[in-house]
């Protein structure tokens, strides 16, 4: 892991002066909805009180208590770039990381583009602004969608634009045949609510539909800052409510009816990503016992 000045970081930090206030309790898994969970961590990188707890069936990792979606809602319009912006020492916008989400949205196209239809209805949840719809329809052709709740996020573009949440979003009678979710299920407050919506959003296998998800894998993190001797409460972001490996975003998956075809590894020093390539099934599938995840888990806790 290459040097990085973490006391001025948490200077910056501190400069910011956002004061983290949960407000609501998380009763269970949000994943597997066991009640088998106990205390993980007690802070998150920016040294905020954020408390984790795991839950010993499914490894799950997910902030609680936490802000609700009020709160979130304010965090991202007020204080989440200028958070962003002190963790990497300067200014960050949408137009300061279009660029790095052009050149993975060039990636992504290159090494999973075999899966998308002929002229694609895209859906991009929690696009922000819309490089991937844009890479995916100036290849492909077809038509983009972009769905965030930050309006700044939306204002750039031509493709069809719409500001909601992941969870309060409502398809109706729409449907696309392209859903990609990168980069942003960690962020949801409802995963699983958030991709069963997605299914019911997809069009009908036999139309090519696919749905691409990516996750960063948070056991990783936890092993990397493990193996520098470092605080594993580094792995933790407040705006990760949910912490995903590859074993949970797999059972997310099947949980809301979809059946990962390929699993891209995005591998460079100090990271971990996922990339799943699914399609819509018939069929869900119960989140199975990780008990070996869990283990691993624990350990990177109590090391």
């Amino acid at each position: 892991m290459s040097a990085y000045d973490w006391d001025a970081f948490y200077e910056r930090v501190a400069a910011v002066g956002y004061e983290y206030e949960p407000k609501e309790e998380v009763h269970g898994c949000t994943l597997c909805g066991s009640s088998d969970i106990e205390p993980y961590l007690t802070e998150d990188n920016y040294q905020f009180p954020v408390g984790t707890d795991l839950c010993t069936h499914c490894g799950m990792v997910f902030i609680n208590p936490r802000m609700d979606a009020d709160a979130y809602q304010a965090f991202y319009e007020g204080w989440y770039r200028r958070l962003i912006s002190a963790k990497n020492g300067r200014e960050v916008t949408m137009a300061t990381l279009r660029p790095e989400q052009e050149l993975y949205a060039g990636w992504m196209c290159d090494s999973i583009g075999k899966h998308f239809p002929k002229y694609p209805r895209v859906l991009d949840v929690g696009g922000g602004c819309g490089a991937f719809v844009d890479e995916i329809t100036n290849r492909y052709g077809g038509t983009g969608t972009v769905l965030d709740p930050a309006p700044d996020e939306l204002k750039e573009g031509q493709w069809e634009k719409i500001r909601s949440t992941a969870e309060a979003w409502d398809p109706g009678y729409r449907r696309w045949n392209v859903i990609t979710v990168m980069n942003t299920v960690d962020h949801f407050l409802d995963p699983v609510a958030v991709l069963t919506t997605c299914r019911r959003a997809m069009a009908r296998s036999e139309d090519g539909a696919v749905l691409i998800l990516n996750v960063q894998d948070f056991a990783y993190r936890c092993k990397v800052f493990s193996s520098h001797d470092m605080p594993v409460t580094r792995a933790v972001k407040v705006d990760h409510p949910h912490n995903f490996t590859r074993d949970t975003a797999s059972a997310l998956l099947r949980k809301t009816g979809f059946d990962p075809i390929e699993i891209l590894k995005e591998e460079k020093p100090g990271h971990l990503a996922w990339c799943f390539v699914a399609k819509p099934s018939e069929t869900t599938e119960e989140v199975r016992a990780h008990p070996e995840l869990v283990k691993e888990l624990r350990r990177y806790r109590d090391e």
